[in-house]
């Protein structure tokens, strides 16, 4: 569970070209550093989403380290900025 009001509709993980760059660039550059971890990917979603939250961005991950469910984040009303 997330600690954000969020609409888990769409995993925008699978749908990243509709992402901004700069946002897309950290998807690349932290993907890559899961894909090559040896055994610490869990670790290296905390930094991951750490980054992703300051672009206002949250997902979910397992004890696995394979992060899901990529999401904006929303204000606790569930009000986003173009309503």
């Amino acid at each position: 569970m997330n600690q954000y009001n969020i609409d888990s509709t769409d995993d925008l993980f699978q749908a990243q070209e509709t992402l901004q760059d700069n946002v897309r660039a950290i998807i690349d550059h932290h993907t890559a550093l899961i894909e090559e971890s040896d055994g610490d990917a869990y670790i290296l979603c905390k930094d991951f989403l750490n980054a992703m939250e300051r672009e206002g961005y949250t997902f979910d991950y397992g004890l696995d380290g394979v992060p899901y469910d990529l999401q904006p984040i929303q204000p606790a009303g569930g009000q986003t900025d173009a309503d």
